[in-house]
C-alpha cells in the first residue's frame, strides 16, 4: 500500500479559521432570514385565503338557498334568530360573525340550525332589496386591516312584482320555498 506524501503540513491559521466560520455564519443567517420570511408570507396568504373562502362560502350558501324562494322578507338578525315559525327558513349573520341557517324540515316539522362560517363583519354586511324581485347580498370580512367583500345581485324568479321581497335592508332573511 502506497502512502501519499504530504509536503505541506502547516494546516489552517487562526485567522483563516475565523474567516471561514464567519462566512458560514453569514450564509446560515441569510438562509434563516429567507426561510422565516417565506414562512410568514405563506401563513399570511393561507389566512387571507381562508377569510376570502369564508366570504365566498357565505355568498354561495345564501344564493343556493334563496334562489327559488316563493316568499322572501329581509329582517334584522335579531328577528331572524328568534323563535322560528313553522314553514319558514332563516339565514342571518349574527353578531359573533357567523352565518346561521335555520332550516324547516317539512317531514318532521322541526327546525335545525347550522352555523356555516365565522369572521364575517355583521356591522358592514347586509341584505338589500334592489328591486321587488332582486336581492343584493354584501358580505364583508376583515383580516390584518384588509377588507374582503363578496357582493352579488340575485334575481328571484319565483317572486313577482305583486309578491316581491318584503323589507329593504337587514342582516337576516326569512324565506319559504313551497
Amino acid at each position: 500500500m502506497v502512502v501519499p506524501i504530504i509536503k505541506d503540513k502547516r494546516g489552517l491559521t487562526l485567522i483563516e479559521l475565523l474567516i471561514v466560520i464567519s462566512l458560514i455564519g453569514m450564509v446560515i443567517a441569510v438562509s434563516f432570514s429567507l426561510f422565516s420570511f417565506g414562512n410568514t408570507m405563506f401563513s399570511m396568504g393561507r389566512s387571507k385565503y381562508e377569510v376570502q373562502g369564508s366570504v365566498r362560502l357565505a355568498v354561495d350558501k345564501i344564493i343556493q338557498e334563496v334562489r327559488f324562494a316563493t316568499r322572501l322578507e329581509i329582517v334584522s338578525n335579531i328577528q331572524a334568530g328568534s323563535t322560528p315559525v313553522a314553514g319558514f327558513n332563516y339565514l342571518y349573520i349574527a353578531n359573533d360573525g357567523k352565518l346561521y341557517h335555520v332550516k324547516y324540515n317539512t317531514q318532521t316539522h322541526n327546525h335545525t340550525t347550522v352555523a356555516y362560517v365565522g369572521s364575517l363583519n355583521s356591522g358592514t354586511s347586509s341584505f338589500e332589496r334592489s328591486s321587488l324581485t332582486t336581492l343584493k347580498i354584501t358580505i364583508r370580512s376583515t383580516y390584518s386591516g384588509q377588507s374582503f367583500i363578496g357582493t352579488t345581485n340575485v334575481k328571484l324568479p319565483n317572486l313577482s312584482s305583486t309578491n316581491g321581497i318584503v323589507g329593504t335592508e337587514g342582516l337576516g332573511l326569512v324565506y319559504a320555498t313551497n
